[in-house]
């Protein structure tokens, strides 16, 4: 990907910006969440496929993905703190690796399980 796309983790739901869910998920009216290789990965799926729904959220055209209880699964509970995440573009497995972007003071501070600092992608 030639543009860094980012999303938000925050109560457990991943808030997508307009641009981002344009540019990359349309018109995928919903999404799967899995863990492979110690990665989270967010794969989007089309119509009847099921998964989890991709709501509208504001005006704006910004998204939210209800995904709490898969966090929880994950060992992360609704209160943590928000926490960026870039995704990143996997052709091999047609879908997105969610990256941890971490404040530059200290990884430890995040709440994040070490999960999501898995190994780079490659693109």
């Amino acid at each position: 990907m030639a543009d860094a796309a980012h999303v938000q983790l925050r109560g457990g739901r991943l808030h997508i910006p307009s641009a981002i869910y344009d540019r990359l998920l349309a018109p995928c009216p919903a999404v799967a969440l899995l863990v492979q290789d110690g990665q989270w990965w967010l794969l989007p799926l089309h119509s009847g496929a099921g998964g989890l729904q991709v709501k509208l959220r504001n005006a704006a055209g910004d998204r939210v993905v209800e995904a709490q209880e898969f966090f929880r699964q994950q060992g992360l509970e609704d209160e943590a703190p928000a926490q960026d995440l870039e995704l990143l573009f996997d052709a091999a497995r047609g879908g997105f690796a969610l990256r941890a972007c971490w404040p530059s003071h200290s990884e430890t501070t995040s709440g994040l399980p070490t999960l999501v600092r898995g190994p780079p992608v490659s693109k």
